[in-house]
């Protein structure tokens, strides 16, 4: 297990495990600035790389996770179930509690001539530092259907392969960390923030990448320490059930997609038979095909589990993708 494992454990909230895995997990871009075009590249972006030491982060963590309530109830306010809205409301609340930051301010929309320009995610101090912060978490799959050029970003698409890695990544960098560049956000920083001289631009993309079983290759200039699973078609995994050592699984509702699975009742988990079946359910597939039917539903990410210390532990993460992945087209 992990040094990163063993301190989670210390973490009985999972909502402080997720902001400890916010805290803490790689980035999966290794060197933004390599992406950026010279004519865009006026002064640098930069890894979200949090400047405190982290023995006072984890500290910090330990803390809050004794009275979480602040967090509990500032998480609870959320509307929507959507990941990426769960992912910057917890940075929102580190931005704003943890000791040294200070959260200026957050989803700020720029108009000019009656158009929306953009908005920043955070607009941050840290002492003498002012930081433009754009943040996002991902999960891409390597599609297996190509030989050539297989570690090219945009081989890399999200679970509903709707996104790719690819343009996610140029967006991020030639539009959204560039908005401070323009005239409409420059006025409205200085206006607001007239101390600030200089504002730093920083990246914050975090999530998991997916190999097939066959292939570990990341794409080109990732983060060589990014979180990582493998995905498969549910008739390939379920053949791969069989063979498997593992008789306890989880199914990761939106909500647990960030940090390590960790599980001290065991009314959720499932073994490999009650996977398969639910798997065949799920996709309502018949046990006797092979083929999906007109109608099939989104992808399922499972954890692996084994057992630490009378704690089930997340040992492995899977994606699992309708027979016809890529080309599926259910709706969300």
């Amino acid at each position: 297990m992990s040094e990163f494992h063993q301190q989670l454990l210390k973490l009985q909230h999972a909502a402080v495990r997720d902001l400890a895995w916010c805290c803490f997990s790689p980035p999966l871009v290794r060197a933004p600035n390599t992406y950026i075009s010279s004519a865009l590249a006026q002064s640098s972006i930069n890894n979200l790389i949090l400047p405190e030491n982290t023995a006072d982060t984890w500290m910090w963590l330990i803390e809050l996770d004794r009275t979480p309530d602040y967090l509990l109830h500032h998480v609870a306010q959320l509307k929507s179930r959507r990941l990426g809205l769960y992912y910057e409301a917890l940075w929102q609340f580190y931005f704003s509690h943890c000791p040294g930051w200070e959260l200026l301010a957050y989803g700020i929309q720029i108009n000019a001539d009656g158009r929306t320009q953009g908005a920043f995610d955070f607009l941050c101090r840290y002492g003498d530092r002012y930081i433009h912060i754009e943040t996002a978490v991902k999960f891409y799959l390597r599609r297996d259907d190509t030989t050539l050029d297989d570690c090219a970003w945009h081989h890399w698409l999200g679970p509903h392969s709707r996104d790719r890695l690819d343009i996610k990544l140029n967006h991020m960098l030639s539009h959204q960390l560039q908005l401070s560049q323009g005239e409409a956000a420059q006025g409205y920083l200085q206006q607001q923030f007239p101390e600030a001289k200089y504002w730093e631009r920083t990246l914050c993309l975090q999530g998991y990448l997916f190999n097939t079983p066959q292939s570990n290759k990341p794409p080109q200039h990732s983060n060589p320490d990014h979180a990582q699973g493998t995905w498969y078609r549910m008739q390939d995994f379920i053949q791969q059930l069989k063979q498997s050592d593992c008789d306890a699984w989880l199914v990761l509702n939106r909500r647990h997609w960030l940090s390590p699975a960790q599980q001290r009742e065991t009314s959720y988990i499932i073994d490999r038979q009650e996977l398969s079946a639910l798997l065949q359910q799920h996709f309502l597939i018949s046990a006797q095909s092979k083929f999906e039917t007109s109608k099939t539903k989104e992808p399922l990410l499972l954890a692996a589990l084994f057992k630490f210390d009378d704690v089930w532990q997340e040992t492995a993460r899977v994606f699992v993708v309708p027979n016809s992945w890529p080309n599926h087209i259910d709706s969300v």
